[in-house]
């Protein structure tokens, strides 16, 4: 019999069930708000939705309660295995089919535990809480958010940003928990033990000690209290050690696009600016604020370089080849291993400008939103004769129209002068998506980092990528294509893992029954994040004597969801005197593959049907992810009926707020297409929902302008 104590505690009610909201089951647990979305529990934070295990709850038990008791609780309830982790903590694994919250509920009432709570999966962070990153749309177009889940950034690697200077006092660049979160600080020790990181107001170059304590400064700059790098503007004895440039603000709008503080909660999101803490750290180096010097941008080459620079990050250009910059470009690359990024210019000339075209440094064209090379008119009235230049030095391209970015004074937006576009916004994606991958991997070359981008850009415009042979894949148009950067990422991930829990079963049909294969993906599994599809490979065995049977051969290839298949081409599954075996592989974002399951097998008792793939009815509802996604301003949307029904699709904003209804009737089995239009919704965030009978599904889908 249960203590005084247990009595007190089982009558203590901890549940509260709320009414459906938008299809959505919502329940409270102590003081944490879940939602039902189909069959699954997510924990709400505001619209900020984590799953929850179905397969395992975590109790801490009380103190005094006899294992005889806690054991007929855990049969009572169906536990089917009990784990201890050693420090109080106990995992409890459910059946198939139990609620989590339920059993969560139940052990907080029973008063044998101290604690009872769901496993909720963290996620990774893809998508960040910056609030104009809806108007970001080259960051969904070169697919950052996947790329994130792989990897964010880190202040291990450092870019210089050779430029007309930087406002590192924006909030979204520079001030933050330690100090300049995003902007890299010369630290470097001088002769004498002494660094340049003395500035008595961190915000205020002129409150330096005015001393060259680590000794680097020469008869052509002084480079005194160059704590935050240097602005070159001006001339010898009329240079300063304020590199913010405020006189133009093109510097600002390269570093926010590069590395603007990530899911922060505060303005836009940069290639590389980190999660929740710092992202790359900038090099500020200001080379002119209207002109740049050669002799300047040489010396800055050499000063970025030699402070530990991975990536050099220019915006310049001339039409004619300068010496002293090939020379300094030479040396970054070759001594220093530097890969070097540059804008290939705007006036939709058929060879980009140097440095661009040198052929140590990358150079980058300009992409529009339907991923063709901007050309006039697409950059009009702004510059009507403008275009990214092309030709056969191009390298890779990126977006460069109407870039949204961070502008002096701690504003956001784009430069009224150009409106955004030029390939001075593109040249910053690629060396932030370099810096992401150096992270990942730091032992990447400058070559191999400039391949890997290469290899995973996609080939967009419909332009001939093989017009040399001696470059396959390479355009003149766009170079080898617009960078991808989850593709890149999910490359330097390397390959993915055989797929988990690999096993064959019998689908049965009212006439049929079929081989069913399934396995396991764990999104948050490293190598799994980034698988896109799965290969399924079959061998039919029908003759004893082995040389008359086919080869293993590739059967169908599907989707990363759901993780199964229904063979209907083979009848009378379970079965018979013939075999047929299946294996599995994984493929990731960037083409990469898994090695083979191990075969499974299963019998059956008539031929099966090379030529035909009789999918009959199907059995179960489903509904699909839209495409394309992010779309702009219509986009698909497939779900399936497993027999006729009434049928509700709707639309709703991230609040919850209904803004379409799609479907409301009654519609027959089968697989069913439609088209949204979203001309009349604002760019951001939407989920859509099916519900038929007690099905309920929801996805997100993306609306960008």
């Amino acid at each position: 019999m249960p203590s005084k104590q247990v009595v007190a505690l089982l009558l203590l009610g901890v549940v509260s069930v709320s009414a459906v909201c938008y299809g959505q089951l919502r329940r409270s647990v102590g003081t944490r708000e879940f939602v039902r979305m189909g069959t699954k529990w997510y924990e709400d934070f505001s619209g900020d939705r984590y799953e929850v295990n179905s397969k395992t709850i975590m109790i801490k038990y009380r103190n005094g309660i006899a294992d005889s008791i806690l054991s007929r609780f855990n049969q009572a309830n169906n536990i089917l295995g009990v784990r201890n982790d050693g420090h109080g903590w106990a995992y409890l694994r459910l059946p198939a089919n139990a609620d989590p919250l339920d059993l969560v509920v139940a052990y907080l009432n029973s008063g044998l535990v101290e604690v009872a709570e769901p496993s909720v999966f963290g996620k990774y962070l893809g998508v960040p809480n910056d609030p104009l990153f809806s108007s970001q749309w080259h960051l969904t177009k070169i697919k950052m958010p996947q790329a994130w889940d792989i990897q964010t950034a880190n202040p291990s690697i450092i870019v210089g940003i050779l430029d007309s200077g930087t406002d590192w006092l924006h909030p979204d660049i520079g001030p933050g928990s330690d100090g300049f979160e995003n902007i890299w600080l010369n630290e470097t020790v001088g002769p004498y033990g002494t660094t340049e990181n003395d500035w008595a107001d961190p915000a205020n170059p002129a409150s330096g000690q005015g001393d060259d304590d680590d000794a680097n400064g020469n008869a052509f700059h002084l480079y005194v209290d160059d704590w935050k790098g240097w602005d070159y503007n001006g001339g010898y004895l009329q240079e300063s050690n304020d590199s913010r440039g405020l006189g133009k603000g093109h510097g600002t709008y390269v570093a926010g696009i590069l590395g603007a503080k990530t899911n922060n909660g505060t303005g836009v999101a940069g290639v590389a600016g980190g999660f929740y803490g710092a992202g790359v750290r900038m090099m500020i180096l200001s080379i002119g604020e209207f002109g740049v010097d050669p002799e300047d941008l040489a010396d800055a080459i050499y000063y970025s370089a030699q402070r530990g620079a991975r990536v050099i990050q220019l915006s310049v250009g001339w039409q004619t080849t300068i010496g002293t910059v090939s020379t300094a470009l030479n040396i970054a690359h070759d001594t220093y291993r530097c890969l070097i990024v540059c804008a290939s210019g705007n006036n939709n000339a058929s060879a980009p400008l140097f440095p661009a075209r040198h052929p140590k440094v990358v150079a980058v064209g300009a992409t529009n939103e339907n991923d063709f090379r901007c050309s006039p008119p697409d950059w009009e009235p702004e510059c009507p004769g403008c275009g990214s230049n092309y030709g056969s030095q191009l390298d890779l391209a990126a977006p460069g129209k109407h870039i949204f970015t961070t502008l002096v004074g701690n504003g956001y937006g784009w430069d009224p002068a150009d409106a955004g576009n030029g390939t001075s916004y593109s040249a910053p994606q690629v060396s932030g998506l370099a810096a992401l991958l150096l992270y990942f991997n730091p032992n990447y070359t400058h070559d191999g980092l400039e391949n890997v981008m290469k290899q995973t850009a996609d080939k967009t415009g419909g332009y001939n990528y093989n017009w040399d042979p001696t470059r396959p894949g390479h355009s003149r148009e766009l170079g080898y294509g617009r960078i991808n950067a989850y593709k890149a990422l999910s490359m330097a991930n390397g390959n993915p893992r055989v797929p988990q829990n690999f096993s064959a079963n019998i689908f049965y049909t009212e006439y049929n029954s079929h081989p069913r294969i399934s396995w396991l993906r764990d999104p948050s599994h490293p190598q799994d994040v980034d698988v896109e599809q799965y290969e399924i490979w079959r061998r039919i065995i029908s003759s004893p004597n082995p040389s008359q049977n086919p080869p293993w051969a590739l059967l169908t290839t599907v989707g990363n969801t759901p993780t199964s298949y229904v063979d209907y081409s083979i009848n009378y599954a379970g079965g018979g005197p013939y075999t047929v075996r299946y294996r599995v592989k994984a493929v990731d974002a960037a083409g990469l593959k898994s090695d083979f399951t191990d075969s499974v097998g299963v019998n059956f008792g008539n031929a099966y049907k090379p030529a035909v793939e009789n999918k009959g009815t199907p059995i179960v509802f489903q509904l699909e992810q839209n495409y394309p996604n992010p779309f702009n301003p219509t986009t698909r949307i497939k779900y399936v009926l497993p027999r006729q029904t009434r049928v509700l699709v709707k639309v709703f904003d991230v609040s919850g707020r209904e803004v379409k209804t799609l479907v409301d009737a009654v519609q027959d089995a089968g697989e069913k297409t439609l088209e949204l239009n979203a001309a009349d919704l604002s760019s951001g965030v939407y989920f859509y929902s099916l519900q038929a009978e007690g099905f309920i599904a929801t996805k997100n889908l993306m609306v960008i302008r």
